[in-house]
């Protein structure tokens, strides 16, 4: 007898009822909220084909409105300063998480609901709507390759949270070029008008000469609109604001500034150190007197161009009669930077999501260790990062073509050799498998 016949034998036959979906309930509710007529019930029933709203309050309607638009708001940070911070700490962890990010594969699906998975992949030599997406995404323009749209994605998130796509459509409204274009370049305008119905993002690169250059001339792309509704918007989600992404940077700005602060100090400290070899001093005279302002000048003048710096280090010091030199201040060895730089340096690779290891920074990792270190990083960071991209290129790129395709993107396989080896050793020991098939898994 089964668990819910034993139930029942013993008289436990109330089960709580599943109330079916009153659809004139959820009508009420809703023209209760947006204050619609009943004359205006059919036509503006909730739905995702009914998005209107009759006759309710004004900020309501404001803030729904809003809500759906896709107008572009002011950066609420720096974006442009985040940009020039692309050295250091953060170049080392975002250069080899986009180099990771470029390694990256994706597929097309279309969906088939007689399809086992409920999708079958649409071939790359297909002339169909997700053959042409194929295409597009392999061949985003005329200079660059998948691999070099991830690149720039990748580090435009990792610097200011967002990464901005200029789709160009053709004549018929179907895209044929994909441009990454820099956040720092991107100034939003929310301005709405019937040429631009969901504002647009004006253009401005930083650049002194050429076609990209700031002052707009009739040869210059300077100051060029771009619609809202053709610039593609993948961004780590902002706490505060929807329209726009958190930067790891904004997250992590005491850490990444005390790490610069760090380097800056022994930079400094390399130019403008005073260590001689030897110190001649002379013997005091007691009729000496003060020096007078301009010696004391002239005095710091020659010391500063003849012992700053590591280029003048053990080099003979003569000494002023009466003077002696001595150390002042604390090297960055009793200063204790040896040890807090490795501990902030950790912090900010584990807030920009790449482990020591796969960085490079870490020279006596094993295999293993760098192996377990690709794991987690793909496990928490990489494919995490791929997925929300996928769902922006299905989300809105996908559409344009057909409504049914799916875009999908993988990493790469990371195989542990000795543990695949042990494992068909293993099988090869129990006749499971011959040595056919044991050479076929390395070939």
């Amino acid at each position: 007898m089964g668990f819910f016949s034993r139930l029942q034998a013993q008289g436990v036959t109330q089960a709580r009822k599943i109330q079916p979906f009153d659809q004139s309930r959820s009508r009420a509710a809703w023209r209760d909220t947006f204050k619609a007529t009943n004359k205006e019930d059919g036509k503006d029933a909730p739905g995702p084909k009914n998005r209107s709203i009759a006759n309710s309050d004004a900020s309501v309607r404001y803030l729904l409105n809003a809500l759906r638009s896709r107008s572009p708001g002011g950066w609420t940070d720096n974006r442009y300063e985040q940009s020039r911070h692309f050295y250091g700490i953060p170049y080392i962890a975002g250069h080899r998480s986009a180099e990771q990010m470029a390694q990256s594969e994706f597929r097309v699906y279309v969906k088939d609901p007689d399809h086992p998975e409920g999708k079958r992949p649409v071939a790359e030599n297909d002339d169909s709507p997700g053959g042409r997406l194929i295409h597009l995404l392999k061949c985003p323009n005329s200079e660059e390759t998948w691999g070099e749209l991830c690149y720039a994605w990748s580090v435009q998130m990792d610097l200011t949270g967002m990464a901005l796509t200029w789709v160009v459509p053709n004549m018929l409204g179907e895209p044929v070029e994909l441009y990454p274009i820099a956040t720092a370049y991107a100034i939003p305008q929310p301005v709405m008008n019937p040429t631009y119905p969901h504002g647009y993002y004006r253009i401005q690169p930083q650049h002194p000469y050429g076609p990209f250059s700031t002052w707009p001339s009739p040869v210059t792309a300077a100051g060029a609109p771009i619609p809202a509704q053709w610039m593609m918007r993948m961004k780590f989600p902002n706490p505060l604001f929807r329209y726009d992404g958190y930067s790891p940077q904004t997250g992590m700005r005491l850490l990444i500034d005390e790490i610069e602060a760090i380097d800056k100090s022994r930079w400094y400290s390399q130019q403008r150190e005073i260590n001689p070899s030897a110190v001649l001093n002379f013997e005091a005279d007691s009729e000496a007197q003060p020096l007078p302002e301009e010696e004391i000048m002239r005095i710091r003048a020659e010391m500063e161009a003849d012992f700053q710096g590591p280029d003048n280090r053990g080099r003979l010091y003569v000494a002023t009669p009466g003077a002696k030199l001595e150390q002042w201040g604390t090297s960055p060895k009793e200063m204790d930077y040896v040890t807090s730089w490795d501990q902030i340096a950790g912090a900010v690779f584990a807030g920009l999501g790449i482990p020591k290891p796969v960085a490079g920074v870490v020279d006596g990792s094993s295999y293993s260790q760098l192996f377990a270190a690709l794991k987690q990083y793909h496990l928490l960071t990489l494919q995490p990062k791929l997925n929300r991209i996928a769902g922006v290129l299905t989300r809105f790129l996908a559409p344009m073509f057909g409504e049914d395709l799916i875009v999908e993107l993988r990493t790469p396989r990371i195989d542990d050799q000795e543990l695949k080896v042990n494992k068909l050793s293993a099988l090869m020991n129990a006749k499971a498998i011959s040595k056919n098939e044991f050479r076929q898994e390395f070939e």
